[in-house]
């Protein structure tokens, strides 16, 4: 058994050695010194718009900032210039007429049109003093690449409370978000938030119809779906139906789950039709999750395991078929479940471990494309998989590149800091923040790495993948709700942990 570790150390080293003979230019968005980080990321053709937050220090106040990328440039080129490839230069987020706010976090983009961007993030009204963060809405107007007008306003209507990491998408049919987001209606830094959903008007910036929990809000006790930090993930299908999944559990190293729940539109009204169903069990501490929509019935859940604070843990995902149910907003028993771990070629391989995932969805190659920090959280990484009906139910597509070594990341003060993607087309497009050597400063870095094929990102579907088990209609049994991972592979990773912790 103590030839486990050289095995896995061997592996890891030969994962390095190949990335790095593949690594490409590492250059920051940012053009001057400071604290730069949490990457948000929208493509529009080969340019990446980025979001991001920024401050002179990492004590902040942090402000939102704008940019646009060429990710066409050839980042092989040793000799490439960031003035080269920048198609907006860096721009702060702010509306003289508009709103005020001071400390923001989190920002999310996404785009309207190709001249116009939107971005929801929180904020504090002041500055640190403030105990509470609010929901703010951004407009972007761009004219020749130059961001040419701005409107930042509060989101009015939303719950009261301690609004943070919001998820959303774009309608255009109604000219409205559509939102996920936690809150936190007590001040104390120990009780959890609720996650809620809600419809906001993009140009008022206003809730349309109250908004909708979808947690079970039991206080603290954390005994149903409320968690510590859920980070909701929102993603629309082809039929503007709202998917949100969130991780549930204290602030503790104690397991938590995954849920899941569905929002749509019936007889004019947001409602509800699948409450807060567990997908992913508390066999570990599942966290960070991402909803990707194969088809209307076909959804996929991915999270990854933070039982060790900091340090990359295994990627487990689930299946889930939310037409097979009656939707009528209770937890629901769903058919076609299936939840399984992503596993290195021998099953015991930590490469293929992330901390806080990011995962998008290649609806022709059938792929799924993941990121987010490897290893002990040193770097970024990227790899593809293709899912699969039978064992091991992952096929790799790319070995784990990792990129961006002399720049590692590190959390803000009681925050969290999460790498971002794009994919333009035959690579991938890695943004994140990187402390630079020897300095309290971070910049935000970007670099590409080739990827597996062309790339369709699937935000709303209607193209189905992969072959399914179970798929005659009937209703699954209301154990099959848990999903529980494979019982051979769980005994692996207790070995693997064992020696890890050594």
């Amino acid at each position: 058994m103590r030839r486990f570790p050289t095995a896995i150390l061997a592996m890891a080293l030969a994962a390095v050695m190949a990335a790095t003979a593949a690594a490409e230019v590492t250059l920051p968005v940012n053009g001057v010194s400071g604290a730069f980080d949490q990457p948000s990321v929208a493509m529009n053709g080969a340019d990446a718009h980025v979001a991001y937050i920024g401050a002179a220090t990492t004590t902040g106040s942090f402000r939102v900032y704008y940019a646009a990328v060429n990710s066409g440039a050839d980042f092989t080129n040793l000799l490439l210039a960031r003035d080269s490839i920048l198609v907006t230069p860096p721009t702060e987020v702010v509306d003289a007429g508009g709103d005020v706010y001071a400390d923001a976090r989190h920002p999310r983009i996404a785009l309207r049109s190709s001249t116009e961007v939107v971005i929801f993030f929180q904020a504090k009204p002041s500055g640190p003093a403030d105990t509470a963060y609010l929901l703010y809405r951004a407009l972007l107007t761009l004219d020749n690449n130059v961001v040419v007008s701005q409107s930042v306003l509060q989101v009015d209507g939303v719950s009261p409370g301690n609004i943070e990491d919001v998820s959303f998408g774009l309608v255009a049919a109604d000219n409205t978000a559509r939102l996920a987001y936690a809150n936190r209606t007590t001040t104390s830094p120990t009780a959890p938030f609720q996650v809620f959903y809600a419809r906001v008007g993009l140009d008022n910036a206003t809730v349309v119809g109250p908004p909708l929990p979808l947690s079970s809000g039991n206080g603290d006790t954390f005994t149903g779906s409320d968690g510590y930090r859920p980070i909701p993930s929102l993603r629309l299908d082809g039929l503007n139906r709202s998917h949100v999944a969130w991780a549930a559990g204290d602030n503790s190293l104690n397991p938590g789950g995954i849920y899941y729940a569905l929002v749509k539109e019936v007889s004019g009204q947001d409602n509800v039709v699948i409450g807060a169903t567990e997908i992913l069990g508390r066999t570990k501490r599942w966290a960070h999750p991402n909803v990707l929509v194969s088809s209307t019935s076909d959804i996929f859940v991915f999270a990854a395991d933070e039982s060790f604070p900091g340090v990359a843990g295994i990627v487990g995902w689930a299946e889930l078929n939310p037409d097979a149910d009656n939707q009528d907003g209770s937890p629901v028993v769903i058919a076609t479940n299936r939840s399984f771990l992503v596993q290195g070629p021998n099953l015991l391989s930590p490469s293929f471990d992330l901390l806080r995932p990011e995962v998008f969805l290649d609806t022709v190659g059938g792929r799924f494309l993941l990121t987010g920090y490897g290893g002990f959280g040193t770097s970024a990484t990227y790899y593809a998989i293709k899912t699969s009906t039978a064992y091991p139910f992952a096929a790799f597509q790319t070995l784990p590149a990792s990129v961006g070594f002399n720049e590692y990341p590190t959390d803000l003060t009681g925050d969290y800091t999460k790498a971002a993607f794009g994919f333009p087309g035959g690579k991938v497009i890695i943004f994140w923040s990187g402390k630079v050597p020897g300095s309290d400063d971070r910049n935000l870095n970007m670099t590409t790495v080739p990827t597996v094929a062309a790339f369709i990102e699937s935000k709303e579907s209607g193209c189905t993948f992969v072959r399914h088990s179970g798929r005659d209609g009937s209703a699954g049994t209301g154990g099959a709700v848990l999903l529980l991972l494979p019982v051979a592979a769980l005994a692996v990773l207790r070995i693997r942990r064992r020696f890890r912790t050594r």
